[in-house]
C-alpha cells in the first residue's frame, strides 16, 4: 500500500452521525431530510479538511484507515492513556458521513473505498486520525493469508 494522504484533526469527533437524518411523512408519503444538526456536523468537518485537500481527487481501489479518538473528562483508567471506545456512536455510522463529506474531494466516488480499517477509542486527547493509501493488487493477494480458512 502507498501512503497518499496523512490527516491530524485535533479535538473531539462530533458524535453526529449520517444514520441520524429525519423522516416526515406529507400526504402518506414518506420524505427524508437532513436534520440541522447533521449538516452542520458535516459542514464543520469539511472546513477542518479542507487543507488537506489533494489537487485532485485519487482515482483507483483506495484504503482508509481512521481512528476516532475521544477524550473524557476525567480519566479513570490509571496508567492507561487509550482504551477502545464501545459506547454510541456506532463505528458503522461515523465512517458513512465521514465518507460522505470526502467523497468529490478526496476520492470520486466512495465505491472506490475497497479497504476499510476503523477504531474508536477513548484517549487523553480526543481527535481524527486518518489515512488515505493506494491499493493495489498484490496487496490483497500478501494479506489474505492472515485470515482464516
Amino acid at each position: 500500500m502507498e501512503l497518499l494522504k496523512h490527516i491530524e484533526i485535533d479535538g473531539n469527533p462530533s458524535t453526529v452521525t449520517a444514520q441520524q437524518d429525519g423522516i416526515r411523512v406529507v400526504n402518506g408519503v414518506a420524505i427524508h431530510y437532513i436534520k440541522p444538526e447533521v449538516s452542520k456536523a458535516k459542514r464543520e468537518l469539511s472546513l477542518q479538511l479542507a487543507p488537506y485537500k489533494p489537487e485532485k481527487p485519487f482515482n483507483g481501489s483506495l484504503c482508509l484507515r481512521v481512528v476516532w479518538r475521544f477524550s473524557r473528562k476525567s480519566w479513570t483508567y490509571k496508567g492507561q492513556r487509550t482504551s477502545y471506545k464501545d459506547t454510541r456512536p456506532d463505528l458503522d455510522n461515523l465512517v458513512k458521513g465521514l465518507a460522505d463529506v470526502m467523497t468529490g474531494t478526496f476520492w470520486a466516488d466512495d465505491n472506490q473505498l475497497s479497504r476499510l480499517e476503523l477504531s474508536k477509542v477513548w484517549n487523553e486527547k480526543g481527535g481524527l486520525l486518518i489515512e488515505i493509501y493506494k491499493l493495489e493488487p498484490v496487496d490483497y493477494e500478501n494479506e489474505i493469508g492472515g485470515f482464516s480458512r
